[in-house]
């Protein structure tokens, strides 16, 4: 349960610093850095969240189901 609310407000995070890069048309280093370091803690946390996991086991089974025959 951690990890998915790490994501959510962690893709917070990243679409907030991306924004304010964008804005200061990437000039200043404190931000793209910021940005940088939030993105890396979104897909750390992305990667160990429960939704991840849970959508691709339904993926898979729904692509075993469509197969066999």
């Amino acid at each position: 349960m951690g990890k998915d609310i790490g994501t959510v407000f962690g893709a917070i995070g990243t679409t907030a610093c991306a924004v304010g890069s964008v804005v200061t048309f990437g000039q200043v280093d404190a931000i793209n850095n910021a940005t940088d370091k939030c993105a890396e803690f979104t897909e750390k946390n992305w990667n160990d969240s429960n939704v991840k996991n849970t959508g691709a086991m339904i993926g898979t089974s729904v692509a075993v189901v469509a197969t066999a025959g």
